[in-house]
């Protein structure tokens, strides 16, 4: 899977930050890869044929006080997108997006986190790496 995204300047590692072969990621998104080169978020949200998908997000942080999540679909604005603790200690919020690729990260207690169960992380602009999911 990963040996067919092919665009870009930065490379794409796993979480142990090993690089995998042939992958390169272009900035901000992959929408070439699926057909949507040159479309912008405004052609998008006019184009009423391109639509929105449910993405949903957990991950167990069992001890937090406080989980949000952040990205470049909220301006990586936490405050944007609050994210509820279940009974089971895992915190849950789902998203409607538009198709693309998009990074986040959470906030944790005031501490930006990797979620742990995606392997599919980038470097960002601070020198630690992101995560991002492909819609």
């Amino acid at each position: 899977m990963f040996s067919r995204i092919a665009l870009g300047s930065r490379a794409i590692t796993n979480m142990a930050g090993i690089l995998i072969p042939g992958c390169l990621r272009r900035y901000r998104r992959l929408d070439f890869f699926f057909g949507n080169r040159g479309i912008t978020m405004k052609d998008k949200k006019s184009n009423p044929d391109i639509k929105r998908k449910k993405v949903s997000f957990a991950v167990s942080f069992p001890d937090a006080a406080k989980v949000a999540l952040a990205g470049e679909f909220n301006d990586w604005n936490p405050a944007k997108h609050p994210m509820e603790r279940c009974d089971d200690g895992v915190w849950r919020k789902s998203l409607f997006l538009y198709p693309g690729t998009y990074e986040y990260k959470f906030m944790v207690d005031g501490e930006w986190q990797n979620d742990p169960q995606n392997p599919l992380v980038c470097p960002n602009a601070f020198g630690t790496r992101n995560n991002f999911i492909l819609v």
